[in-house]
């Protein structure tokens, strides 16, 4: 959610599309370094990593909302945070799931990557408008989908 109101500050305060695909593409800068991600995840362990990954994004929230409570939030703040966001952001679901296959019996795998996965599609459904398909998925979301099963709707 943070990504599409920082996105919408950007474009807002610049009115630069440019700016605003800067401003995306800096969130997925990690995934140049994310062999580096994976060897500190070798050589610290996961919940290590995972802890500092978390710590990483409570200190960059606090900062940006340090910043709009003192009137300084400026685009230059929210590109600097959208770097560092960008460094973690992109390993934490490998981290994730690297520490699911480690501490999880095998018998139980299959189920706590499925309860992952849904805990992580149920956080982000209600975003999303009625109407609007989801990106996994060809089952749109709509209103009356509450009633009866979903069925696929025709490619638009």
């Amino acid at each position: 959610m943070e990504t599409v109101i920082l996105g919408w500050y950007v474009m807002v305060q610049t009115g630069s599309v440019l700016l605003l695909t800067a401003f995306g593409s800096l969130l997925l800068l990690g995934t140049l370094v994310s062999p580096m991600f994976g060897v500190l995840g070798d050589r610290l362990g996961g919940r290590v990593m995972l802890c500092v990954m978390r710590a990483i994004y409570t200190v960059l929230a606090a900062f940006v909302l340090l910043l709009t409570l003192t009137g300084s939030l400026a685009p230059v703040w929210v590109f600097v945070v959208a770097t560092l966001a960008g460094i973690v952001r992109p390993n934490d679901q490998v981290m994730r799931n690297a520490l699911i296959g480690e501490t999880i019996p095998p018998a139980h795998l299959m189920g706590a990557v499925g309860l992952s996965r849904a805990t992580m599609d149920s956080a982000v459904w209600p975003a999303r408008s009625p109407g609007r398909r989801s990106p996994r998925s060809s089952v749109s979301v709509r209103p009356t989908s509450w009633s009866r099963a979903s069925t696929p709707r025709a490619s638009h």
